[in-house]
């Protein structure tokens, strides 16, 4: 990767709101760090199971596989890679890249960490018979050879820019115990090398993280360990912050006003890194035609459902690429976004071209949980509009389990979710799921496939930014998916007796090994 495409990675994202949210910054610690303790975090749901490189990765998975897996590479603050279960890496030519890797390093079952056990993982990421996100990120990997027990290889199929960020993606990251994966449950119990071994996992209730004593870091973790609880509701967990029950927890945009009236607490806040997004299954009838798909998106009025859906100016308009990326993000104001200008009357004359002068009958389905209430009432929003052009929408909503089957096997008519969101500092990460070889993806379209893989191989800035704004015009004008707003995901809160935890711009909680709670 070349310095130019990799300057983006360097600026630095998470800042805290002073002004805005009226808190004080409790990044950097202010006291020794001390042994023990559990910190207690709240999440409106947690994952269905505990299995690695699952077909479609869910948001608790992206913030917990970092505390009991790991991976070759990770971020540090600024977006720059650095080392991890890697201690070194080189790039040999265009498609090979040697790596080095950390001795001294056992799972949690006491099993040592050797280049066999990246080879195995990376082999079952390939297995096209198990489709995943690494999957579809690893997918020019052709090979990967182990040379000795510490060093490994990558061969690839041809140039890929993104590569090295991938090996740092929550998707990729969790390296398997090449010796026990095949004999144990994956979807039930954790082999990792990371800093907290799983106790207990009860789904859609609690999961118990406690302090792995083998840990390769010196002197790390401080915690004792780590009990992370569903709590739905967000008054609840508000009230479960406020009387210190919960020392750290993440809100939708959408709660920003509540969590002002917290006290000793920090809170992240930056730029529009998501967003909520449509998508739209092209193998439907209806929505298999483009002037359908464009009648629906002439339907909405963009700006009045932003307002209605996240209030305060929290969301603004985007395309696939969210605005948080400043380099490969939208900065414009929407007016250059195929079909975001609303026309009922061109929509109800593309429908009737298309063969439904009466309209049309179709369905959303949408996550049905208190803290994802944005995206229900996107959907109803959208309904409303819709209604007005002669599309007639079903809503369907669903649990996180429910959502995720749908997603993996196509399975909805229209789906509103999160959009593309800026978890790797690649921009390649946001067009993946477009990609035919995807498992999420339901519109094939070659044209979009080529422009996909030129921007993987093209190492200027300049160029890769020309075909990414045209991948975004291919998006937006066949209307594959109706990005609704650019918003930033979450907000992070946590009490000012956790000291030494740093925050990662993308929701990443590693730093939770350095961290400690102010005992009483």
């Amino acid at each position: 990767m070349s310095r130019k495409s990799v300057a983006f990675l360097r600026r630095a994202y998470v800042t805290t709101a002073l002004g805005l949210l009226g808190v004080m910054p409790g990044f950097a610690a202010d006291t020794d760090p001390v042994k023990g303790g559990i910190l207690t975090i709240g999440q409106d749901s947690l994952q269905p199971n505990l299995e690695p490189h699952p077909p479609t990765i869910t948001y608790p998975q992206r913030v917990s596989f970092d505390l009991f897996y790991e991976g070759l590479l990770r971020f540090d603050v600024e977006r720059n890679l650095q080392p991890s279960l890697a201690v070194s890496w080189e790039q040999e030519s265009d498609t090979r890249y040697r790596f080095k890797l950390r001795e001294g390093v056992t799972f949690h079952n006491g099993n040592p960490f050797t280049a066999a056990d990246v080879v195995y993982t990376m082999e079952k990421i390939l297995d096209p018979a198990r489709p995943s996100d690494a999957g579809t990120k690893m997918r020019l990997v052709d090979k990967v050879t182990a040379e000795d027990d510490h060093t490994v290889v990558f061969d690839l199929k041809q140039p890929f820019v993104p590569f090295l960020a991938y090996l740092a993606s929550p998707e990729v990251l969790p390296i398997l115990d090449a010796e026990s994966a095949d004999s144990v449950n994956l979807a039930t119990e954790v082999n990792g090398t990371g800093p907290f071994a799983v106790a207990e996992f009860t789904a859609g209730d609690v999961m118990r993280l406690r302090r792995f004593d083998g840990y390769w870091v010196s002197d790390a973790p401080h915690l004792d360990g780590i009990d992370i609880r569903a709590i739905p509701d967000d008054s609840t967990l508000i009230a479960a912050m406020r009387t210190n029950e919960v020392q750290m927890a993440i809100f939708r945009p959408d709660f920003v006003r509540q969590l002002q009236t917290l006290q000793d607490v920090n809170i992240t806040h930056g730029d529009f890194t998501s967003g909520i997004e449509i998508l739209l299954n092209c193998t439907v009838k209806g929505l298999d035609d483009v002037r359908v798909r464009r009648a629906l998106s002439l339907a909405i009025d963009f700006d009045a459902l932003r307002k209605i859906v996240i209030p305060g100016g929290y969301a603004g308009p985007s395309w696939h690429a969210p605005s948080g990326d400043k380099v490969f993000g939208y900065q414009g104001d929407g007016s250059d976004i195929p079909y975001q200008q609303r026309d009922v009357a061109r929509a109800k004359e593309l429908l009737a071209e298309a063969g439904y002068p009466d309209g049309i009958e179709l369905e959303i389905a949408f996550v049905n949980v208190a803290s994802l209430a944005s995206y229900a009432r996107a959907s109803e929003v959208v309904i409303q509009h819709a209604a007005e052009a002669g599309i007639r929408i079903k809503a369907v909503p669903v649990d996180y389990a429910a959502a995720t089957a749908l997603q993996t096997q196509g399975s909805y008519v229209m789906y509103t979710g999160t959009g593309t969101m800026i978890v790797d500092v690649d921009p390649d990460s946001y067009y993946v799921a477009s990609h035919s070889s995807s498992a999420r993806s339901t519109c094939k379209d070659p044209e979009l496939d080529s422009l996909i893989e030129a921007q993987r191989v093209e190492s200027d800035v300049e160029k890769r930014k020309a075909i990414v704004n045209e991948l975004n015009h291919r998006i937006a004008d066949q209307v594959y998916a109706i990005t609704l707003m650019a918003m930033q995901n979450r907000f992070e809160v946590w009490s000012s007796d956790v000291k030494g935890y740093e925050p990662r711009p993308i929701v990443r909680r590693y730093s939770l090994q350095d961290a400690w709670l102010v005992q009483p």
